[in-house]
């Protein structure tokens, strides 16, 4: 029995297909740890003003939040409206100094709300006096 040396055969070259357009995407598609539901990947908070402070002044003076900043963290929204409801928005907190307990806040949307004239809706009329079984006769 006369032995030959063994060679293996060279594999086949196989060149791989073009990776279409649509696949490239998704390979750079935003993962899905980066996506969480509001509540957890933010606070928000409803902030009410007194009724005699200027909003504008106020609330871009970062030393105004000085008692709440340590509450606050990048990212937060707040809900911001005076006592009588006639001044609205909605911010967003871009800066806080949790040291020097200063807060910069950006407007996202404000507006001031007119409050409507008391409007007559023909109340004169109603009562709340019991009058008893009214649609049933005793007979």
């Amino acid at each position: 029995m006369e032995l030959t040396e063994a060679t293996q055969a060279e594999p086949a070259k196989r060149e791989m297909p073009a990776v279409p357009d649509t696949l490239k995407a998704r390979t750079t598609a935003l993962q899905a740890r980066f996506a969480d539901k509001a509540e957890y990947a933010r606070t928000g908070w409803v902030v009410t003003v007194p009724d005699g402070d200027d909003l504008h002044e106020r609330l871009s003076d970062p030393l105004y939040w000085m008692y709440c900043a340590s509450k606050f963290n990048v990212g937060d929204r707040l809900e911001i409206r005076n006592e009588s409801f006639t001044h609205w928005g909605d911010y967003l907190v871009t800066a806080v100094d949790h040291i020097a307990m200063s807060v910069d806040i950006q407007c996202i949307k404000a507006i001031k709300i007119q409050q409507p004239e008391q409007i007559d809706h023909g109340t004169k009329f109603y009562s709340t006096a019991h009058e008893g079984l009214t649609d049933q006769s005793l007979t």
